[in-house]
């Protein structure tokens, strides 16, 4: 039986769907995970009342791809920045720039770049993956009207998480090889940065990149 799958706006009935997504592509925090089949760090297990407000109150933000017989499978989250502010880095950890790619782009200053595009959250449940379904999310998004105004689209990654304890770090292949896809290139990378509240505990660091993607050729 072939899979039906529908991509919509999202809605308050879809909480519990997209809370449920993001469950399942949590990091167990136990030992070294396997990034290829999730890569959140929030421990959304454990605090259920919290996202579900959480994704309640951003429910406008967020797209769904619903599959006939199995629900909702994806989410993802978007929106448009008016006024971007991305040289202030990554929560007080600042970029370090990479500036031959900006000058390829024609990028002199990145918070002048704005309105853009910004990609927050992209979850897809591990037995739906092989699909293409982030990249058609996203794609669903490009076409939304806010976008219509924007000629960049940006995207904070966790690249790399360094767990106390653990004898190698995790890197985020997946979402990186994702974005790539579509055209998006790194211009930035955060220096570490310390993460609390986390499924491994406050122990934790990460490495964060910045990546943009000219929306020219996307909304098609």
């Amino acid at each position: 039986m072939g899979e039906c799958f529908s991509i919509r706006q999202a809605t308050v009935d879809d909480v519990d769907g997209i809370y449920n997504v993001f469950c399942s592509v949590q990091l167990r925090g136990e030992g070294l995970d396997d990034p290829e089949k999730g890569f959140l760090l929030s421990d959304y297990k454990n605090n259920p009342g919290f996202y579900k407000q959480q994704i309640e109150d951003l429910i406008e933000e967020y797209i769904v791809c619903e599959e006939q017989f199995s629900g909702i499978v994806a989410a993802f989250r978007g929106g448009v920045l008016d006024n971007p502010d991305f040289n202030n880095g990554w929560k007080g950890s600042p970029y370090e720039w990479d500036t031959e790619m900006l000058e390829g782009l024609g990028i002199i200053d990145v918070d002048a770049v704005g309105p853009v595009g910004r990609y927050y959250t992209t979850a897809v449940h591990p037995e739906f993956r092989g699909r293409r379904i982030a990249g058609k999310m996203k794609r669903f998004f490009l076409q939304s009207d806010e976008m219509r105004i924007a000629e960049y689209v940006v995207s904070t990654i966790v690249e790399e998480i360094f767990v106390e304890g653990l004898p190698q770090s995790m890197k985020n292949m997946a979402s990186i090889g994702s974005n790539s896809k579509l055209g998006a290139v790194k211009i930035g990378q955060s220096s570490r940065y310390r993460c609390t509240k986390t499924v491994f505990g406050d122990n934790v660091e990460l490495i964060v990149g910045l990546y943009i993607t000219p929306v020219n050729g996307l909304r098609e």
